[in-house]
């Protein structure tokens, strides 16, 4: 309930502590975790992992749970009013604190749950979150605060960029390109595709 800022960097911050933990308790390698699924599947003259393919499937229903949880359900019409105006939304009845923790319990739950299915396709390492962070507070800032058809469209398109740019000219530049385009959203439209000013 108190400022954005601070909470951001406070999150950041609980995260590497989480890290360091992590690695004094078992150690710095990176570990491999076997994949639930295998073998390729063939769709349209196409080859893909089946692994790739369930997961996709999956993160694809987890997005379409959540946009429906948030949209059709009064625990996310509450979410979505206490994002707006917390204010406003307590003169309405809605728990301020409740509302937070609820909000904190799906996000750690979708949290998880991506860490689960990316562990099956790439290395397990202390550190191998935070890049993820990063990116998700670009894709939430560029598809605007409190839509999440927003954010699914910022990360398609960020996903698109970065698979280009790399191809092209290199990792390195890639995360240029992508901090860049944050910067301009920014500075022209700093609520994001449908976002909505808020306030703290």
């Amino acid at each position: 309930r108190a400022n954005l800022v601070p909470s951001v960097i406070l999150s950041v911050g609980i995260i590497f502590v989480l890290d360091a933990l992590v690695m004094l308790g078992l150690g710095t390698q990176a570990k491999a975790l076997p994949g639930p699924f295998s073998g390729q599947v063939l769709l349209l003259g196409v080859s893909f992992s089946t692994e790739r393919l369930m997961i996709m499937i999956i993160s694809l229903g987890l997005v379409l749970a959540t946009i429906l949880f948030v949209q059709r359900t009064r625990a996310g019409a509450a979410m979505r009013g206490v994002a707006q105006d917390a204010e406003g939304a307590a003169l309405q009845g809605v728990s301020i604190d409740l509302t937070a923790r609820l909000t904190m319990m799906v996000g750690g739950a979708l949290a998880g749950a991506g860490g689960a299915l990316l562990g099956s396709v790439f290395q397990v390492e202390p550190a191998m979150g935070f890049p993820m962070v990063v990116k998700a507070l670009i894709a939430i800032t560029l598809g605007g605060m409190g839509s999440v058809s927003g954010v699914v469209l910022a990360a398609l398109m960020m996903g698109m960029i970065e698979s280009f740019a790399t191809t092209l000219a290199g990792v390195e530049v890639a995360g240029m390109i992508l901090f860049a385009l944050l910067a301009l959203f920014l500075l022209v439209r700093p609520y994001g595709f449908f976002g909505y000013e808020y306030r703290v």
